[in-house]
């Protein structure tokens, strides 16, 4: 198995760079010559590959061993120069994306333009969904009095109000951390009090 349980723990959070790593490992057992050990280490590192791209929702081979070693060695390599291949497609295009809008926000900075960030549907969704849970604990708690309740649920529908338009600054979502900062600090020192 190419894989330890170190490895897999070391593996970075972005997709991009763990699955390069991941097959990266392949390549000292790929360029062994065949024995029934190097056959039997290459399937059981492929399969477990292939439950990585799994778990990641990534695209993954209509790959069904065979009794033939060779055929079996064959397809494997096959399929992992075709992983690696598209993997440093993707890591180069974002290479790209991100210098793109290096370069435009550089302009931006440069020309006097007015900084405009504007969320994404994935995101702005997953804030929502935090804020509805951020509002059930502000909901659920004794801890905080009602007008420190009112102004962070105001706070929070500003916010949400935000989050469909292009914005200028981010001083409202970085300001409203700040203040359910200090919510959790006291509802922290309560609790320890109380233990």
């Amino acid at each position: 198995m190419v894989y330890t349980e170190d490895f897999l723990r070391s593996l970075p959070s972005d997709l991009l760079e763990a699955d390069r790593l991941m097959l990266a490992a392949f390549d000292p057992l790929a360029n062994r010559s065949l024995t029934d050990e190097t056959h039997l280490d290459l399937l059981e590192s492929f399969s477990a590959y292939q439950a990585f791209r799994r778990s990641r929702d990534l695209t993954v081979s209509n790959f069904v061993p065979s009794y033939e070693q060779t055929s079996n060695w064959n397809t494997m390599r096959s399929f992992i120069a075709h992983y690696k291949s598209e993997n440093a497609r993707q890591i180069r295009q974002r290479q790209v994306q991100q210098v793109f809008e290096r370069g435009q926000e550089w302009f931006q900075g440069q020309s006097g333009a007015p900084f405009l960030h504007e969320f994404a549907e994935e995101d702005i969704g997953r804030i929502r969904q935090l804020l509805a849970e951020i509002r059930d604990l502000i909901t659920g708690t004794d801890e905080l009095d009602q007008n420190h309740k009112q102004r962070l649920f105001r706070r929070l529908d500003q916010l949400e109000n935000e989050l469909a338009k292009k914005v200028s600054d981010l001083d409202r979502f970085w300001g409203l951390f700040g203040d359910v900062n200090v919510a959790i600090r006291k509802l922290w020192h309560s609790y320890r009090e109380r233990c």
